[in-house]
């Protein structure tokens, strides 16, 4: 099965945060793993569909006391 990829504005619709926040993210190192498929300039920013999952799980808390 081939894997999805999403684009950042796919990315930023599915978990309701900007493209700028996901870019941010990017930098300070948090959010979900992406990689830049390619080289150079021309590489553009993906996120793999099963990392965003696996993301989205271990941000997921039962309780407001969770919060950091």
């Amino acid at each position: 099965m081939a894997e999805t990829f999403l684009t950042p504005a796919d990315l930023a619709q599915r978990i309701g945060y900007s493209v700028a926040t996901l870019a941010r993210w990017r930098i300070e190192g948090s959010g979900p793993p992406f990689m830049k498929p390619g080289a150079g300039l021309r590489a553009r920013v993906r996120y793999r569909l099963s990392d965003v999952e696996a993301w989205e799980r271990r941000c997921a808390m039962t309780s407001t006391g969770q919060a950091a």
